[in-house]
């Protein structure tokens, strides 16, 4: 019979669009997301629908800068060099908060077949813990330098250099 293969995927939204990777997974490449009910056949997502309640699509990683509004410096300052700009660079905040899958997507994917090992061990980890990576937990750094070392390089490698 007929087999369905099905990709887990990460994307990183440009501009916030509504149903910005929805629409970009489906028409662009031609792999609407499982259970979309607005850009995909209805007969598939009726389809998807008795294996997967809801559509597969969900936050996992969310980085932002802080915008409490108080001011942070980093490196030492001295009365000598207060208010000369020299001495203290101010520094953004930045925070990556790391949602794990809810327990309807988990229990969706034990429905599915492992291609191979790789996608086995993926597959038993997440239905675990709800996490990608065992290791992954929220973040909260000082600095762009930071920021790119402990929040971009982990879980937007992907991502675009600003």
């Amino acid at each position: 019979g007929e087999v369905d293969e099905f990709s887990l995927c990460t994307c990183e939204i440009a501009e916030g669009r509504m149903h910005q990777i929805r629409l970009h997974l489906s028409a662009g490449l031609g792999s609407p997301i499982v259970s979309e009910f607005y850009y995909q056949k209805p007969k598939q997502m009726i389809e998807d629908r008795k294996w997967c309640q809801r559509v597969f699509l969900h936050a996992y990683a969310v980085g932002f800068p802080d915008v409490s509004g108080d001011t942070r410096r980093v490196g030492a300052s001295s009365p000598e060099t207060e208010g000369s700009g020299l001495g203290g660079e101010a520094e953004q905040e930045w925070h990556c908060c790391i949602c794990p899958l809810t327990v309807e997507l988990r229990a969706a994917l034990q429905e599915l077949e492992p291609k191979d090992e790789q996608a086995m061990n993926l597959l038993k980890t997440i239905t675990e813990c709800g996490l990608l990576d065992k290791t992954h937990e929220a973040v909260h750094v000082m600095g762009t330098e930071n920021r790119k070392g402990e929040i971009d390089d982990i879980f937007f490698p992907w991502s675009s250099r600003v």
